[in-house]
């Protein structure tokens, strides 16, 4: 009976270890499937934010080239760099609307000139700080 006995344990322990190899297999498995996920999302996200952050960057340094003639950029999310395309947006806007009025006073100050040319040269100084409180009004958007 006693050999009957310790038969019976080995085949539950046999039974057990296969039943322990399948449990570790699966958890592996589990494992590794969660990480290539983890992996995908990871890779899908960082390429999503990588390309706006270039957009952006791309659009700041033609700004700072002075080139003011690229489209608005689309506005994607609410975060962060949400607001920082909109920042930039508003920028080149505000830069174009000001090159705008300077170019305006300008042309105004030009056509005063002409105009002023033979008066003595203290009646031009004298509109010179009417035309900066232009300037400063065209400047604002």
């Amino acid at each position: 009976m006693a050999e009957s006995f310790d038969q019976l344990v080995d085949e539950n322990k046999e039974e057990l270890k296969a039943a322990n190899r399948s449990l570790m297999l699966m958890v592996a498995l589990t494992t590794f499937v969660g990480l290539g996920i983890a992996v995908c999302v990871a890779l899908f996200l960082t390429h999503r934010f990588v390309g706006a952050i270039q957009a952006v960057l791309a659009q700041a340094k033609a700004i700072a080239a002075g080139d003011l003639t690229g489209e608005e950029l689309l506005v994607r999310s609410q975060d962060e760099l949400g607001d920082l395309t909109a920042a930039v947006n508003q920028m080149s806007g505000s830069l174009k609307h000001m090159i705008v009025a300077i170019s305006r006073l300008r042309s105004s100050w030009l056509l005063q000139l002409g105009a002023n040319a033979f008066k003595p040269a203290i009646s031009l100084s004298m509109s010179a700080p009417g035309s900066i409180e232009q300037l400063l009004r065209f400047c604002q958007p």
